[in-house]
């Protein structure tokens, strides 16, 4: 792929056609998109996208590289969460990114044929962080260690889903807030049902 130049109309051109794709993705499957039809939505020149990508298929994948180096940062910076077992701040930046970028992850889990969403917001966003903060705060020769990260993992890319479903009505703050109440408190972290006693209890 030749990517000459880094000026701002080169990324300029880059993020629109990023876009562009995004865009398509979400009323249709990779394999109905064509080059020619991508530059004419976006009104961009075919040569010129063929200057920066190989195919659709390449373009997607710098998107998604894209989504990886982000996440990765923003693990980076929140590095001394790890000391005080504080999840709150990450995961505010965290869903503050998956809201800025939500047509991507829309796309995702529009496309999600066989759970492969869950697999992807993983390997984008959670797995990063939480590998770190398992490696600290669960012990290497418990045998129940694995299976409350999995539960973990699998629980708050089931609150991105819902949330994202519900075209992300709640703010990053309190889908934060929430995530974090159900890591560190379970059950606990939802209002008291109170359920009727049993009756024979009585006699």
């Amino acid at each position: 792929m030749n990517t000459k130049g880094s000026n701002r109309s080169v990324r300029r051109t880059q993020d629109v056609l990023k876009k562009g794709l995004v865009e398509l993705l979400l009323e249709k499957p990779i394999q109905q998109i064509t080059v020619k039809e991508l530059t004419e939505y976006v009104n961009i020149n075919r040569g010129t996208f063929y200057l920066y990508y190989d195919d659709i298929y390449d373009l997607l994948e710098q998107i998604e590289e894209e989504m990886h180096d982000a996440s990765r940062r923003i693990v980076e910076a929140h590095a001394d969460d790890f000391n005080n077992k504080s999840a709150f701040s990450f995961l505010k930046e965290y869903y503050e990114f998956l809201k800025d970028n939500k047509d991507f992850f829309r796309m995702l889990l529009q496309h999600d044929r066989d759970r492969s969403f869950i697999i992807k917001i993983r390997d984008i966003v959670t797995t990063q962080y939480f590998e770190k903060w398992k490696s600290l705060y669960m012990p290497e020769n418990d045998e129940y260690s694995d299976f409350y990260y999995s539960y973990m993992l699998t629980g708050i890319a089931g609150i991105i889903e819902v949330w994202l479903r519900n075209n992300m009505e709640q703010s990053a703050e309190e889908i934060a807030s929430l995530t974090e109440d159900i890591i560190f408190h379970g059950f606990e972290s939802l209002n008291p049902v109170e359920f009727p006693s049993d009756p024979s209890s009585s006699k």
